[in-house]
């Protein structure tokens, strides 16, 4: 009997500016594989973000390479060895994720833009955006980048500018971009005429509350745009029974306070350095200590843990760890956060939260997503906390409440995310690109 014959595997290519946002990739590793797809990562590590990696490495069940392991600089080089099928990428904002893209249209290469985040947890809509970082700070972390960016990255933008016959309006909106990445400013959203060649095929958001985002900011037609869940519930642990299960609880008489960081200095923002950091969270501690409280804290991944640790013993934080997480907020009162992805949670179990505007975080701004749920509000004095808790729990509209978790907790079950995303790649594997304006509106 003749062997049956197999159909050949797809090549789907991850790329990335490092190795830490490996396990958005991981995940979707086993759902890829059931439509015949294999994925690899490619990084840009050695370029700095993430130096001394191996060229080549297993993280988990995913492939890693470098783009060293391609003779260090050459996207192209890359591409002719990897031959993808399909590239997905989680940004397409740095300038070398641009020059990626660029040549993947230049080769007809289908491409998906993959949010790793929610992003309407920020203010989008206007050039203040979330964040005043302090010029000081700011001026650090740029200065931290440009050596990168002088050897690397703009020689590969630029180089993929000549190589694709880049127009003038090319040329003008990388100087320009390039100004405000200098001044802490994001980059001029993108419009259809620009966005055909830096943007992606199709985008794969999180929640309906960032289609609107994905079309705003990156001039993606609403059909091109695909809602395929938040993978932090699964990864975290949260079921849908979970879901409302902290709204009637009341208040006891040492209330836990979960505060959740997003990492800000460590990118330059908000604080003016690593001290006035920590001095922020001892005072929080010592603050909620005084009102009978006791202070867990999640730290954003760029954190070093151990360190912090050191630092706050004295004042008794209960530092909290990936997979105490969910365990540690089901068992909380309340949460303070700041404007990260994963504030999402503790209001999708219907806990109060209390948005960080205190301090040096009076300059945050939070995004629509937070700022509609019911049982949140801005906390702009820390020793006000405890009895704006109290008030929470009197005024609490469960129905308003369920509402806004029936909005934001993405499609059900949870699990199916990275099926989700598999599919639309699939999509991608036979969807004709030769217009090169398959991601932008018409």
């Amino acid at each position: 009997m003749a062997e049956a014959r197999r159909e050949p595997r797809s090549r789907i290519l991850g790329f990335d500016s490092w190795t830490r946002g490996a396990h958005h990739f991981e995940r979707l590793i086993p759902a890829l594989a059931r439509r015949g797809a294999a994925l690899r990562l490619v990084h840009l590590g050695s370029w700095g973000n993430d130096p001394d990696r191996p060229r080549e490495e297993r993280i988990g069940e995913l492939e890693v390479r470098d783009i060293a392991l391609y003779g260090g600089v050459s996207l192209e080089r890359m591409l002719d060895v990897e031959a993808p099928d399909v590239v997905v990428l989680l940004s397409i904002e740095t300038f070398a994720h641009r020059a990626l893209l660029r040549y993947c249209r230049r080769r007809r290469i289908p491409t998906l833009l993959l949010y790793h985040g929610l992003v309407n947890v920020q203010v989008t809509n206007d050039r203040r955006g979330s964040y005043g970082p302090p010029m000081l700070a700011h001026a650090r972390f740029v200065g931290s980048k440009l050596g990168k960016v002088l050897r690397r990255t703009l020689p590969c933008y630029l180089a993929s500018l000549v190589r694709t016959g880049a127009s003038l309006g090319d040329w003008r909106r990388f100087v320009s971009d390039s100004l405000r990445m200098v001044l802490g400013r994001p980059a001029h959203r993108l419009t259809a005429d620009f966005a055909s060649e830096v943007t992606t095929t199709m985008c794969a958001v999180y929640t309906d509350a960032d289609v609107e985002h994905a079309i705003r900011s990156y001039a993606f037609s609403p059909q091109r745009v695909r809602v395929v869940g938040n993978p932090d519930l699964g990864r975290f642990g949260l079921t849908e029974p979970m879901l409302g299960s902290r709204l009637t609880v009341e208040t006891p008489a040492e209330p836990r306070i979960m505060y959740i960081d997003t990492g800000l200095v460590n990118n330059g923002l908000v604080f003016s350095n690593y001290e006035q950091f920590v001095a922020h969270l001892l005072r929080t501690a010592d603050a909620l200590t005084a009102q009978g409280a006791r202070m867990q804290l999640k730290l954003h991944p760029s954190h070093d843990e151990a360190v912090l640790r050191l630092r706050l013993a004295a004042a008794h934080v209960e530092i909290v760890a990936n997979h105490r997480f969910m365990d540690c907020l089901r068992a909380a009162h309340a949460c303070i956060v700041e404007p990260t992805t994963l504030a999402i949670i503790p209001g999708l179990l219907g806990l109060p939260m209390f948005y960080a505007a205190y301090g040096e975080l009076g300059v945050l701004r939070y995004g629509p997503v937070l700022m509609s749920y019911p049982r949140g509000c801005l906390l702009t004095d820390i020793g006000e906390l405890t009895s704006r808790l109290s008030s929470m729990h009197s005024e609490c509209d469960a129905r308003a409440a369920r509402t806004w978790i029936e909005r934001n907790a993405g499609p059900m079950p949870i699990e199916d995310m990275p099926e989700r995303v598999a599919e639309v790649v699939q999509t991608l594997r036979t969807l004709d690109v030769s217009s090169g304006t398959a991601g932008v509106r018409a």
